[in-house]
């Protein structure tokens, strides 16, 4: 397992459990034999939250790293954690709510998962020692937005998360104060990222104040999940090896991850069908065609069939013109034999060709049997 990780926490007025937290944390990697550090965000903190974390970053110094960084950029705990990103070392990062009422021991567990091949591990709160109102709208919200509506198996808005430092360099963020959570997963799960969870109890606050509001919170989580639902998740674009080629370049998308030998922005490629204007284009076609067939439905249909056949007849002189056109001029480039042969294959392109077949099992030897004895076959896929 690896040994050291990074571990994030969050703090806004928590000078009753700073202590108690850190202390469990280190007990945690000694029992378990983990090295890392303690890295705080604090949010301006109006009580003696710093001056805690100040003291105990002297105790145990030479014992165990710990960080304090005073927030600087806009309040709310999901802006604090992506600066604390900033701030990591180890390849493990781990993020945890400074209230206690998760396990920090469970860490050690979510490491483990790491290391047997997750690439995110989330703690479901499947024990709840809190308040009716805050449970039922907790329970209600995964059930409705995370696995109905976004098929995610695991406890969304726990406060209790460990992944690889990786995704964060690759995971594009731009949450409200509470959106954190879902928009991460969501798009990490869209670039490939295994998701792992494991089970832990999640107690009451025994000190200090929460700082949530639950109406105001669940209505801008549910809101989001609608918003990352109907808007996608943007393709990650995947840089080339080397500077030299384009070998490995592509894009990761839906869960996979497409060779496409270019660096190009995807939305130069057919993972975008449409751009904006067409899709408002052709919606307002449909419109049209489903207002005419209410009023005129005879009329609408004269003219749809029209439309039809004028396009297929613009099309056919269209390809004839190609055609007249290819056989009257004379080719653009053109190589001879000697030119050919004495082009270094190392310093050719790789190229995927995609081939869609259906009863071919004639044709295929031949496509196959000609590419290798032309070619150098290791600069083909097949």
């Amino acid at each position: 397992m690896s040994k050291n990780i990074s571990i994030i926490i969050p703090t806004l007025n928590e000078e009753d459990n700073i202590e108690t937290l850190v202390k469990r944390i280190i007990g945690t990697f000694l029992s378990n034999s983990l090295d890392g550090e303690i890295i705080f965000i604090d949010d301006n903190s109006t009580d003696k939250t710093r001056r805690i974390i100040a003291k105990l970053k002297k105790q145990y110094h030479g014992i165990f790293l710990i960080k304090l960084f005073l927030k600087r950029g806009k309040p709310g705990k999901a802006y604090s954690i992506i600066e604390g990103f900033q701030y990591v070392e180890n390849k493990i990062v781990a993020m945890i709510d400074a209230d206690l009422q998760y396990p920090p021991e469970a860490i050690a567990e979510m490491a483990r998962k790491i290391e047997q091949g997750a690439d995110i591990v989330v703690a479901n709160r499947v024990e709840k020692e809190t308040n009716f109102l805050r449970s039922f709208l907790s329970r209600s919200f995964n059930f409705v937005f995370a696995k109905i509506l976004h098929d995610l198996n695991c406890d969304v808005q726990s406060g209790l998360k460990v992944f690889k430092r990786k995704i964060i360099y690759d995971v594009k963020l731009n949450p409200s104060p509470w959106t954190f959570d879902m928009e991460f997963l969501l798009s990490a799960r869209n670039y490939g990222y295994k998701i792992d969870s494991v089970n832990i109890r999640f107690d009451e606050r025994v000190a200090g104040r929460s700082k949530i509001n639950i109406i105001k919170a669940v209505t801008e989580i549910g809101w989001n999940a609608i918003v990352l639902k109907t808007r996608g998740c943007a393709p990650l674009l995947v840089e080339a090896e080397s500077d030299l080629h384009m070998k490995g370049a592509g894009v990761k998308h839906r869960k996979k991850h497409f060779i496409t030998h270019t660096t190009l922005h995807h939305k130069h490629s057919a993972l975008d069908t449409f751009v904006l204007w067409q899709k408002i284009f052709i919606f307002s076609l449909v419109l049209i065609f489903i207002v005419g067939l209410i009023f005129d439905p005879l009329l609408t249909g004269i003219i749809f069939l029209a439309t039809i056949s004028v396009l297929y007849f613009v099309d056919a002189i269209f390809s004839l013109v190609l055609v007249l056109r290819s056989l009257i001029n004379p080719p653009e480039i053109i190589s001879t034999t000697a030119e050919l042969l004495g082009i270094d294959d190392k310093t050719l392109p790789t190229y995927s060709i995609f081939c869609p077949l259906y009863r071919e099992s004639q044709v295929l030897p031949h496509f196959v049997g000609a590419m290798k004895a032309r070619y150098c076959l290791t600069l083909w896929e097949l």
